[in-house]
């Protein structure tokens, strides 16, 4: 995804999150609809049904695709995600999801709350710092005091006999 972001203009960035996350949700969406038709609630076992399963794999594969878009360039996905509230009412029901499916190891676990953190979901952490952030996104520190300028020294005139040009 770095690949992608750096070949893009700043100008064009939201445009390209703004048509990522339109199919991203609406793949999100259908699949929403294909788990509740077959009865599956989070924590329950992984589904048997082959339609039930692919519609699980895509809320967990978007779920992780939208964390690593909002991880790394969390200003330009904000910009484009708090537009929709109703974007932001499915990721929250895909990360409840998506993080109660026990499918994932304690560091993809630890990665997915970080996104829910970055996206409002769940509480931020008192120490909550994001570790993806591109340095383009980083804010710029600020400094408290302004280093003091230098002062220059007066040169001192040169003392002595001189010659002028008309003795030379």
């Amino acid at each position: 995804m770095q690949s992608v972001f750096k070949k893009v203009e700043k100008k064009d960035l939201s445009g390209l999150l703004s048509t990522m996350f339109t199919n991203l949700f609406k793949i999100t969406q259908e699949a929403r609809g294909n788990l509740t038709k077959a009865g599956y609630v989070a924590g329950d076992d992984f589904p048997e049904d082959s339609e039930t399963k692919e519609s699980l794999s895509k809320v967990l594969e978007n779920v992780f695709m939208f964390a690593d878009l909002l991880l790394q360039r969390p200003k330009a996905v904000h910009a484009v995600y708090v537009k929709h509230k109703d974007w932001q009412e499915l990721l929250t029901w895909a990360y409840h999801i998506t993080s109660k499916s026990g499918v994932f190891n304690l560091a993809e676990q630890k990665y997915l709350d970080l996104m829910a953190m970055e996206a409002g979901i769940l509480p931020k952490d008192a120490n909550f710092e994001n570790p993806y952030i591109d340095e383009s996104e980083k804010p710029r520190k600020r400094f408290e005091d302004p280093k003091p300028k230098e002062k220059k020294k007066p040169k001192k005139a040169k003392r002595g006999p001189r010659l002028s040009h008309t003795e030379l």
